[in-house]
């Protein structure tokens, strides 16, 4: 079965410091796109490009901001969209159990 990652509800209210795959989260990149396989519930998720640029920042360690600031850079998307579309993202990423919050990074933070 293959599920695709839409837009939910927003997470920003709340969200951590810091997202972190879920450790039984295998991926693989496929040209533009990626696939998640969660082992767990052996349910695969394949992500678009922008989706998948998100994934990559968030196993890098960066923050919503981070994250945000990159897509920018990277994409061409209005930029007062990008919050949102970022927590929607995230909030379907934890809800699927993919992500998950932590308070603090050990990982070196996506340069700014």
């Amino acid at each position: 079965m293959s599920d695709s990652l839409n837009p939910g509800p927003s997470i920003r209210a709340d969200a951590p410091g810091w997202w972190r795959p879920d450790p039984d989260v295998v991926t693989r990149r496929l040209g533009d796109e990626v696939v998640l396989i969660h082992l767990r519930t052996n349910q695969i998720y394949e992500l678009n490009r922008t989706a998948a640029r998100i994934w990559e920042l968030i196993s890098a360690g960066a923050t919503c901001p981070q994250i945000e600031q990159r897509l920018e850079e990277e994409f061409d998307v209005p930029a007062d969209r990008l919050p949102i579309t970022v927590d929607s993202f995230l909030a379907e990423l934890a809800d699927s159990g993919l992500v998950d919050a932590e308070e603090e990074n050990d990982s070196a933070a996506v340069g700014d």
